[in-house]
């Protein structure tokens, strides 16, 4: 039931400034993904050159959340990215990837939604704070377990890889409002919970580029519905976001 006329006009009246804003943004957003990648090659001693690690981070993020089955894309890339370390090496620096993500982005997102004031799920975003407060005070003081190979990140880490998450979910979230077309009022206070959710629904589910429960998510969540206006800016952010990187 999509009016692609109405879609076509509304994708076709977004300005050079704005593709070069969500430009940016999406640049800043790899920014933090390269340097997250070289925050867990540190914490695991491999001894791959930062710089190095950057690059493979920002290439295996870029092809994994474009095709999906984000552990093996991920692995293979990082594999082919960097040939000092074997595939295992490569597989359990994805899963760390992918694994410290999601619980960084489940922490972002509470933080927001207990932030702002007319957020959803604002009881569940508290739960999950003192959780993940309680799980990372127990990861700093606990003693490393015995029968676990690798150490567990300590404080300095934690805050590090908390703060990349920021930087590239509200980047991207920047990014995505940018592309949003002329007549559509969607402040961002607004925008941004249902764009951490729906980035959230996204993760979890692996397809590629979270299709399907991103939009749904979205779509859900955010006073517009499914207008053509609201479906360009997803068509737009995902060129620039997925496409071309």
């Amino acid at each position: 039931a999509i009016d692609t006329q109405a879609l076509s006009a509304a994708f076709a009246n977004l300005t050079g400034g704005q593709w070069l804003a969500a430009l940016a943004l999406t640049a800043a957003s790899f920014w933090a993904v390269g340097r997250y990648d070289a925050v867990l090659h540190s914490h695991f001693a491999t001894r791959t050159p930062p710089a190095v690690a950057r690059r493979a981070g920002v290439c295996a993020i870029a092809v994994s959340q474009t095709l999906g089955l984000g552990l093996i894309s991920g692995a293979i890339l990082r594999w082919r990215m960097l040939p000092e370390i074997s595939l295992w090496q490569a597989t359990r620096l994805t899963a760390a990837v992918a694994l410290s993500f999601l619980a960084s982005w489940a922490v972002v997102t509470s933080m927001v939604l207990v932030v702002l004031p007319d957020a959803p799920y604002r009881a569940w975003a508290f739960v999950t704070l003192c959780l993940a407060l309680a799980v990372a005070g127990f990861a700093i003081a606990a003693p490393q377990p015995r029968w676990l190979r690798w150490r567990l990140p300590n404080g300095f880490t934690l805050t590090r890889l908390l703060g990349l998450c920021a930087i590239d979910t509200l980047a991207a979230s920047l990014a995505f409002m940018a592309l949003l077309p002329a007549g559509l009022d969607l402040p961002y206070a607004s925008l941004l919970p249902a764009f951490l959710l729906a980035l959230g629904a996204g993760l979890a589910l692996g397809t590629p580029g979270g299709m399907g429960a991103f939009e749904v998510t979205l779509i859900a969540l955010l006073p517009t519905g499914e207008s053509p206006e609201l479906l360009a800016a997803i068509l737009a952010w995902r060129l620039v976001y997925y496409a071309l990187p």
